[in-house]
């Protein structure tokens, strides 16, 4: 009877203990989440190398975490910010993933932000057997933390390979324009534009001509300043053409203009004056480099920019 009341005293207590752990690890994972420490954190300490200096990648340094079979990453940060003490080359922190199975790698880029605009950037993609996939597989529960320890790699500089890395162009353009189109009115011509982001761009200008292939005219008399400079979202904007005459077909041609004095154009897009509305544009737009590159303004034009608000509108884009 004792040996019973001790066995069923030890289950009770070991179930107590058991819900114990559990609704801790659930009231710090509500939605059903595990705790991940990803870390280069073998022994001796694993770090990734810069392999254009050779030294350890620099404090700041940005390293994503990512799944095998992902698109995006899982998670993000950078050299030397985690957990520990900073130290070149040292990746080390935590995050909250979904209970599941992974196969993880990290993507380990050489300079802090590699998505600014014209920035070369080299990655190591770094997983179970050091440079190159395939990923660390993992169980991440909710019940208990996980780690998850990378090995040493050298950054290639060789040109960008999806196993192993290299080095790219990251986002060398300053604006994307997602549409452009031109649409004939009652007494004008209405041209717009709508940009998705721009990360480094400074404005536009509109040209017109006769034909596809110019010669062009611009019309904006002042640059047309962006509305959401630095900005990874876009806006919407119009300019209207109030010099047409019947019966004419005009083209358009849209230029952008990064802080660099960098230039590029889409379009053209045409539309006939006729009285009565029509509408032509274009979708999906790619921008090439203007012959001749340059298009850069004066700083005191830009400060008389504002002025050719009145001449257009630009709505933010909701």
């Amino acid at each position: 009877m004792k040996v019973t009341m001790r066995i069923t005293v030890l289950v009770v207590l070991v179930m107590f203990c058991w819900a114990t752990i559990a609704s801790a690890a659930l009231a710090e994972a509500p939605d059903g989440n595990g705790t991940l420490q990803w870390s280069t954190c073998l022994n001796p300490m694993a770090v990734i190398t810069d392999g254009n200096t050779g030294q350890p990648v620099a404090i700041g340094s940005r390293v994503e975490l990512w799944d095998d079979s992902g698109s995006a990453p899982l998670a993000a940060s950078h050299i030397g910010y985690g957990y520990v003490t900073p130290q070149p080359g040292r990746v080390a922190t935590n995050v909250s993933l979904p209970e599941g199975n992974y196969i993880l790698h990290l993507r380990v880029y050489n300079v802090p932000d590699p998505y600014a605009p014209g920035v070369e950037s080299c990655v190591a993609i770094v997983g179970a057997n050091g440079l190159g996939l395939p990923g660390i597989s993992k169980s991440i529960s909710i019940l208990m933390p996980q780690e998850v320890c990378f090995q040493s790699a050298t950054i290639p500089t060789t040109p960008f390979d999806p196993t192993v890395g290299g080095c790219q162009i990251q986002n060398p353009l300053a604006v994307t324009v997602d549409t452009l189109t031109a649409t004939a009115l009652d007494d004008e011509v209405l041209v717009q534009w709508e940009t998705v982001s721009e990360i480094d761009n400074r404005g536009f200008n509109l040209y017109r001509g006769p034909a596809a292939d110019g010669p062009w005219t611009r019309l904006n008399d002042w640059l047309i300043p962006s509305q959401a400079p630095g900005s990874a979202q876009g806006f919407s904007y119009q300019f209207h053409d109030l010099e047409v005459a019947p019966g004419n077909t005009y083209f358009y041609l849209l230029e952008s203009i990064d802080l660099a004095g960098t230039s590029a154009q889409y379009g053209p897009v045409s539309a006939t004056y006729t009285g009565a509305p029509t509408a032509v544009g274009l979708t999906a737009l790619a921008a090439q480099p203007m012959a001749g590159g340059g298009g850069s303004l004066a700083v005191a034009a830009l400060a008389l920019a504002s002025l050719a608000i009145v001449a257009w509108r630009a709505a933010g884009k909701r």
